[in-house]
């Protein structure tokens, strides 16, 4: 007998989406563009504010951020077995904490063209001391 749902895989993938563009609304707003830096990491702009949605589930953080009341994650349950926990990176300082913490994702959004200049290391350097000193980092 054919099963007539998704498989869990793929529908684990298609709830991640729902819910990332979910916690967009939730955080800023209806989402007006959206890019996908790496999995589990979306840029969201909206008509107000925009940042990033990590993922942990799809791309751990390191537990200085995860950790950080600053970047508090939200966590959706759908379906009884599907949890999923997204933060917010917001684009004022926040997004600088994360591409610090994880360059990968500063390099993937240097090579998307997510930025208007390519962002270095010590510019997140700066925004994190400046907005975030306690994370020591």
């Amino acid at each position: 007998m054919a099963h007539s749902r998704l498989s869990r895989p793929r529908r684990i993938r298609s709830l991640t989406e729902r819910f990332r563009r979910t916690a967009c609304r939730r955080a800023w707003g209806e989402p007006q563009r959206q890019v996908t830096v790496l999995p589990g990491v979306t840029w969201f702009s909206t008509a107000g504010h925009g940042g990033f949605i990590v993922s942990d589930e799809k791309f751990p953080l390191n537990p200085v951020l995860r950790n950080s009341k600053h970047f508090q994650g939200t966590t959706v349950t759908r379906g009884g077995d599907v949890r999923v926990t997204f933060y917010e990176f917001e684009e004022d300082a926040a997004w600088a904490a994360l591409c610090l913490v994880h360059p990968e994702v500063r390099e993937a959004a240097n090579a998307t063209g997510l930025f208007p200049n390519r962002v270095e290391a010590d510019y997140c350097a700066a925004s994190v001391k400046r907005w975030y000193p306690e994370l020591g980092i």
